[in-house]
């Protein structure tokens, strides 16, 4: 005789599948985090067998950040071999940024071209591709506009190329610094900073475990200039579509760094995350940026979730395609199975909150369905669940936060995961002609650029160097 299962133990056991996940992950995570950088201290710095490569900046913006001149600033104290910024219609944006280069607080050394070029379209793909043909070195480094390194950032990104013949690409972790001139962290500020801390974890354990990443830095990431300059390249870059109907006029504008990720994995390059070894304030006056250091700024508002949307949408269609039946989807399950797997456990955990909500309303003891764990009420059911959501972040909220403030800034970042669930589930359901206008280089047409950069008495004294 068939035994009938009830709903209320499919829900038990799918509960109690989430949470062994959650919690094995997050023990992983723990225990081997700190072990990444031990493995790359040595790439950080130049093979004395081998000649430093030469670089170039690529710069995709229309309408630039505040901090456009900061980042620029921060850029030459490096030394690139050339920066080149490219912008879009109307005619007189080319003007225009030429101009804010007349302003900027120090003269460019005579080693670096600054070249300002424009594109057909303000499409973000167009603007970098554009940038990658025109680029003479043997390295390519995309930047954001609103993008600030320290003066050691770009000698660190190429000193593991002069190690590895078949890297691909180099991926720094990337740190939030306060947007505000008084170099306070803002709520927003803050639960982003926890919130790439978390992404962080992800890039290292994978890393650790098949060499692969979730998704590559967008906002600064070092690339060999033949893989970005190659034709066939070229034509997925620019030509990618989204999904839905009238597919053939929805060339991609957002995404970059999904699909250069994808390319390096499906042509078989290998990718390294460089690891920042303090997670301490960026941009204290008292410590500045540290060696091979990479910020950014974010949204101090609750319009920081637009910026979640555009990146949901774009992580939606990479993991769909990346881990599918084709070409693609068999090598990322051959090289990297690891990360393919996180990209699956990404859209599956997109919905992990409607398990959650189901287990909470049930709210009877676990019975022969708790086979790991036995809860008999609802608030031991509430505990689990906040626990293996916040355990993997721990070790960040108790080194940066201290008594009742730790306290609150997890009860809001918890709320914060819940949110980012949210939109995670509208990106999927608005997947097709948004992706189409979604990217970051046409999303500040009303900001001002500053005159006077923050932070230029860190680069002050530099390019004598």
């Amino acid at each position: 005789m068939v035994e009938v299962v009830s709903v209320s133990t499919i829900i038990h056991t799918l509960f109690n599948v989430l949470l062994s996940h959650r919690y094995i992950a997050s023990l992983l995570s723990i225990l081997l985090w700190p072990i990444y950088p031990r493995r790359t201290v040595r790439l950080l710095f130049p093979s004395p067998s081998s000649s430093e490569p030469t670089a170039t900046i690529v710069c995709a913006t229309v309408h630039p950040s505040p901090n456009f001149l900061s980042s620029i600033d921060s850029w030459l104290a490096n030394l690139p071999d050339e920066i080149i910024i490219v912008t879009a219609p109307p005619a007189h944006n080319q003007q225009r940024i030429s101009d804010l280069l007349s302003s900027l607080p120090h003269h460019p050394p005579p080693s670096t071209k600054i070249i300002v070029l424009a594109a057909k379209a303000a499409n973000k793909r167009q603007q970098l591709a554009l940038g990658f043909r025109r680029s003479t070195s043997e390295v390519t480094v995309i930047a954001d506009d609103d993008t600030t390194w320290s003066p050691s950032t770009l000698r660190t990104l190429l000193s593991p190329f002069t190690h590895l013949p078949r890297l691909g690409a180099v991926f720094p972790e990337v740190q939030i610094r306060p947007s505000s001139s008084g170099r306070v962290f803002g709520i927003w500020e803050e639960l982003a900073r926890v919130r790439l801390f978390g992404d962080a974890i992800d890039g290292r354990i994978s890393m650790l475990l098949d060499g692969g990443v979730f998704c590559g830095s967008g906002t600064t990431a070092a690339y060999r200039g033949a893989i970005l300059k190659d034709e066939a390249f070229q034509r997925f870059f620019t030509q990618e579509k989204a999904f839905g109907p009238k597919r053939e006029n929805k060339k991609l504008n957002a995404g970059d760094d999904q699909t250069l990720t994808r390319w390096l994995c499906r042509e078989g390059w290998d990718v390294l995350v460089l690891p920042h070894f303090d997670y301490g304030v960026v941009g204290g006056r008292e410590r500045g940026l540290r060696r091979g250091e990479v910020a950014t700024t974010m949204r101090d508002s609750w319009r920081h979730f637009g910026q979640v949307l555009r990146w949901s949408r774009s992580d939606w269609l990479a993991n769909l395609r990346a881990v599918g039946p084709g070409k693609e989807g068999r090598v990322a399950w051959r090289r990297q199975p690891f990360t393919a797997w996180t990209r699956v456990a990404w859209c599956l955990g997109s919905f992990t909150f409607v398990v959650e909500f189901l287990r909470v309303w049930d709210g009877r003891a676990s019975g022969n369905a708790g086979w790991i764990f036995r809860v008999n009420d609802r608030w031991e059911v509430l505990a689990h669940i906040v626990l293996s959501r916040l355990l993997r972040y721990l070790p960040f909220l108790l080194c940066h936060y201290r008594g009742i403030k730790a306290l609150v800034v997890a009860v809001l970042f918890l709320g914060y995961l819940y949110v980012q669930q949210g939109v995670k589930v509208w990106a999927l359901l608005t997947l097709g002609d948004r992706m189409l206008r979604d990217a970051p280089s046409i999303s500040r047409p009303n900001d001002r650029v500053q005159k006077d950069a923050p932070f230029k008495w860190k680069f002050a004294d530099e390019y004598a160097k």
